[in-house]
């Protein structure tokens, strides 16, 4: 039998997730989406505050620490 690699499960939340789409328009952000909206979204901080039912700062990255929006023009 051939093993055959898979793709971990994409995060259920990138629909509603208002940092999402910030990070397909700039290729610098790309690397947040790689690794937790397509990977290792159970660690994102944003999904957790979500399961919790708490608000989920528009700023807030993956890791927990806060993106500054307006430097980047997003």
């Amino acid at each position: 039998m051939i093993a055959t690699a898979t793709r971990p499960a994409a995060c259920s939340h990138v629909a509603t997730c208002e940092l999402f789409p910030k990070f397909q328009r700039r290729a610098s952000l790309k690397v947040w989406q790689t690794f937790y909206c397509e990977g290792r979204f159970p660690n994102c901080a944003r999904y957790q505050l979500s399961l919790e039912g708490r608000p989920v700062p528009p700023n807030l990255l993956p890791n927990g620490r806060e993106l500054n929006l307006q430097v980047l023009g997003l």
